[in-house]
Order: C-alpha cells, then structure tokens, then sequence
C-alpha cells in the first residue's frame, strides 16, 4: 500500500521473505541513481536499496521525503510492505508527469529504534539536458602531497553535468575508505562553462605502502576511477573505465 498527497508519485517494493525480528543494526540504504534529468512531462524513476537489516520486512514503513532547494525536507509518500516476491529489498519511487516543481532531492527513509535515510537522488528538470549530458564527461586526476609522517591524496573530478556525481574512495581490495576523508563542494562552472567539478581528500600514514583508488560515477556514465599508487617506472596517472 502507498499513501501520497501527490498522484504522481508511486511507490513498489520487491521484498524477499523473511523469518526474523525487525532489526536495524549496521541498517544501510542506498539509493541510485544519485541524480536524474529529466524533461517536463516525462517520467522519473529512482531506487532505494536496503541492505543489512536484521529481520522482517513485513511490517516496515519505506518513506519518501522531497527536499527542495532552500526548503526544509517534507514526507511526501510512504510505503507499507506486503507479501514477499524475491529475496531483493529494492524499493522504488516513480514519477510521473513531471513538472518543474518536482526538482529536488529525494530520501528514502525507515526507522524502528532509530532513524536512517538514504543516500539521495537529484531530480534535475531540464530542456536540453541530453545535449548538455552528453557534451560532458567526467575527467578525473590525482594529486598528491606530503607533510611530515602524513600523505594527503587529492582526487579532482572535472568536466561533469549536472552538479551531481558520486565519489568514494576504497582499498585494492575493494574495501571503501571513511576514515580520514574530507568531500569538498562541488565547484559551480565558470562563466565562459556549463560543467562542474569537486575534489576529494584521503589523508594516510606516509609509510602506509598502500594503493588507493578514487571512485567517481555520474548520471549517464559509466563507473571511473583513479589510483594513488602506479608500478614501478609509470609516472603518468593511470585511469580504470568499468562497465555498469
């Protein structure tokens, strides 16, 4: 069952079945694609995936929150689980008929004990966005500096539209890195261009001896990457294109 003050907006679930108690421990929702653009009139579509919850789904309330800017959050649908159809807990919202007032930031959210909300997508409206979308692609490069028995790796992202891109920084192994990160504001286009840039920092131990690789994923591209660390002799700085 979904609730919504607005007939556009709809909501689905896929849940799988489940056997345990509700629980919320390590609970983590991520959302993609981190932003959208769209045309007036058309439809919008945005997923909201949960992951490490400890129990049932079946008694859980998914709810969707618009954030418009300069506005503060407001609830404007919520989701009630039924029967299980897979082993996915993959929530949606779709909107439909899009007008200019339906660009924003939208959050999925549920709580038992406590509070968690997902990590967003940006509903951007836009006339020409295809041209502009395709015009851009995300360049990334690493910089590097050292300052006593510490090392500071600057990932810097340019040349990207719209002003919403994903970046994260993980391990050789493919563990992600929080510690000692630093995300900086997306940087607005200068006047003579219509891209944006932003930078990232991980700082480390100098004698960590370790690579470190730069994530960035924009809307329409596929998922790139920067690496701290080159093999012996290659001094140029290496870039991984993977296909999603």
């Amino acid at each position: 069952t979904d609730v919504s003050p607005e007939p556009h907006l709809v909501a689905t679930h896929n849940c799988g079945s489940w056997s345990q108690p509700y629980g919320s421990i390590g609970v983590t929702l991520t959302q993609s694609p981190s932003s959208t653009t769209r045309t007036v009139g058309t439809t919008a579509r945005m997923k909201c995936v949960f992951t490490n919850f400890t129990g049932a789904f079946a008694s859980a309330a998914i709810h969707w929150y618009q954030q418009s800017p300069g506005e503060a959050p407001k609830r404007v649908l919520y989701f009630i689980s039924g029967d299980a159809a897979s082993n996915k807990n993959v929530y949606s919202l779709t909107i439909d008929d899009i007008s200019s007032d339906d660009a924003a930031m939208y959050y999925c959210a549920s709580w038992d004990d406590a509070h968690f909300f997902g990590t967003g997508t940006k509903l951007v409206i836009s006339g020409k966005f295809l041209e502009q979308l395709f015009q851009h692609f995300p360049q990334g490069e690493m910089l590097h500096h050292v300052e006593d028995s510490k090392e500071t790796y600057v990932c810097l992202v340019h040349n990207f539209f719209p002003n919403v891109i994903r970046m994260y920084w993980e391990d050789k192994e493919g563990k992600k890195i929080s510690d000692n990160v630093v995300q900086g504001e997306v940087w607005p286009p200068r006047e003579d261009a219509d891209s944006y840039s932003v930078s990232s920092w991980l700082t480390v131990n100098k004698d960590s001896n370790k690579e470190y690789i730069c994530q960035y994923e924009r809307e329409g591209s596929v998922k790139q990457s920067v690496h701290t660390q080159l093999p012996t002799g290659i001094s140029y700085i290496a870039k991984t294109v993977y296909i999603v």
